[in-house]
């Protein structure tokens, strides 16, 4: 039985019952997408409309009080909860004598959890399938040829997996590499590397390299070394490798400064150029070594740029690393999908290594977008397919249609638009620091000062505001749904208008006639 925050990892074989514990007025929609997919398990139905309400210490009550609900739990040998459910399903465990653990929140991902847990897949107690579930769950067992290691990251000669390294841009402020760094590791780069403007001195990257080091945890350092001054300057500050041009790679190669297990990444567009290189290193010592063959940018020679990718697979054993940047930053397309697509074609080019740069606003948090690109083409890799439905890669929209809406009981009233009527209790306004990660919620009481609150929760800052100041029903539900929309733009890193949408896909909104 699996204890708090215990995941279990348990191999189900096909005669293994399942149960699936939900609501009354969800069973349906649940044996319609179990129908569907021609998957089985016990749906066992509680007497309430919204399980989503309850907590897991409240399930546990009701089976405990209805012995014919607690023979049909028992009846099975292993039970999963909504994901949404509040509370450790620990606590029904007790009762039921079964392991019960948390499935996803959209019921629409059922199959895919049932097939999951049959291949060996892990859930959680605690926490909903959609954060337990991981793509690298597909790939765990994956064996590949080490080409080297660096530090104690060991390098595939070939993919998968597909290692993320990310480049701390040259404009960064030295106060800034730190935090960067660290948040970069956290979002899960295998590596760091800084970036070196042309007129940077070796000694601005010995600092640079000092200071991202300082943050992290195990990630390595590399840096961005024109010369070999600025190579051996970022290495003297701790540095495990340079990424350098093949000019400069050559000129190593026949001075040798630097230590011979120094990583090296030569980049340049010519393979048989790089090829040259990549031998002279290995001449005169240098077995860390991987090669750039440069990605060109969109209607600048893309297509040529992957075929010199293909070229230089088969002529270097080497790793090769895959510059997504000229790409991922040009295309004015939500970069997560830029990089989903990229991911994929740097595993059929050969590619183990994928090179992001945070380079602007556009490119913000694209090491976490690129690190699950990276984990979603390993497992298509693995998989043989890229029809992979839980990556959190999806946006706007996602790999499954939604549930059709349950038959609700009672009086059903069609509502047109409704013109506001003004609150006299006073008014409020919504801002979003993204800077803090903050919704400031600001009241303008009629006769007396404003009060601004400030929190993540809408939930949270509405009940303070209503505990304060007497709005009405009316004006505290549309603060509410304004909040929501707060909530998601900080979320997504987007800017927040009050009164305006903060998603609109390109095929239009819903028709809006005013809040």
């Amino acid at each position: 039985m699996a204890g708090k925050g215990c995941r279990g990892g348990l191999l189900l074989k096909e005669e293994i019952r399942v149960g699936l514990i939900t609501s009354r007025s969800a069973k349906g929609l649940i044996e319609s997408i179990l129908r569907e997919s021609g998957q089985e398990a016990e749906v066992i139905d509680l007497p309430v409309h919204a399980i989503g309400m309850l907590s897991t210490k409240t399930i546990a009550k009701i089976l405990r009080s209805r012995r014919d609900l607690l023979d049909r739990a028992r009846s099975v040998d292993i039970l999963v909860i909504p994901g949404h459910v509040r509370g450790d399903a620990a606590v029904i465990s007790k009762v039921v004598g079964r392991p019960v653990y948390k499935g996803t929140v959209s019921p629409v991902y059922i199959p895919d959890i049932m097939k999951i847990l049959r291949s060996g897949g892990k859930l959680d107690t605690e926490k909903p399938a959609e954060e337990v579930v991981k793509l690298s769950d597909y790939t765990s067992k994956t064996v590949f040829r080490e080409a080297f290691r660096v530090g104690s990251l060991r390098i595939p000669l070939k993919p998968p997996p597909l290692l993320v390294v990310a480049e701390i841009p040259p404009t960064v402020a030295e106060d800034g590499i730190a935090g960067l760094a660290a948040r970069m590791e956290r979002d899960g780069a295998s590596m760091v590397a800084v970036g070196t403007g042309f007129d940077d001195d070796p000694q601005v990257v010995h600092e640079k390299v000092r200071k991202a080091l300082s943050a992290l945890k195990d990630s390595p350092v590399i840096a961005e070394t024109p010369t070999l001054d600025h190579a051996y300057s970022a290495l003297k500050a701790g540095a495990s490798g340079a990424i350098m041009p093949v000019e400069t790679a050559v000129r190593l190669a026949s001075e040798k400064p630097l230590p011979g297990d120094t990583f090296i990444i030569v980049s340049g567009e010519q393979p048989e150029e790089l090829a040259k290189a990549v031998e002279s290193l290995r001449t005169s010592g240098y077995s860390k070594v991987a090669v750039d063959p440069s990605l060109s940018p969109p209607l600048l020679g893309l297509l040529e740029s992957i075929e010199r990718f293909r070229r230089a697979s088969r002529l270097l054993n080497v790793p090769l690393v895959f510059s997504a940047a000229n790409v991922a930053e040009e295309v004015q397309a939500d970069s997560h999908g830029v990089h989903a697509l990229l991911a994929l074609m740097a595993l059929e080019a050969g590619a183990s290594i994928y090179y992001v740069v945070e380079d602007s606003y556009k490119s913000y948090r694209s090491t976490a977008e690129a690190a699950e690109a990276a984990r979603y083409a390993s497992a298509a890799r693995t998989l043989f397919s890229p029809r992979i439905p839980l990556t959190r890669l999806f946006v706007v929209k996602q790999p499954r249609r939604p549930p059709n809406p349950v038959e609700p009981p009672g009086e059903r009233v069609n509502v047109d638009y409704i013109p506001p009527s003004m609150d006299r209790a006073g008014y409020a306004h919504i801002q979003v620091d993204h800077d803090r990660g903050v919704i400031m919620l600001t009241f303008y009481p009629a006769g007396g000062e404003p009060v601004t609150f400030e929190g993540r929760k809408p939930t949270s800052l509405l009940r303070a505001l209503t505990s304060r100041f007497p709005v009405s029903s009316e004006h505290a539900g549309y603060i509410g749904y304004e909040l929501a929309k707060a909530e998601i733009a900080l979320a997504l890193g987007k800017t927040y208008v009050q009164d305006s949408p903060v998603l609109v896909p390109v095929w239009g909104g819903l028709d809006d006639e005013g809040c």
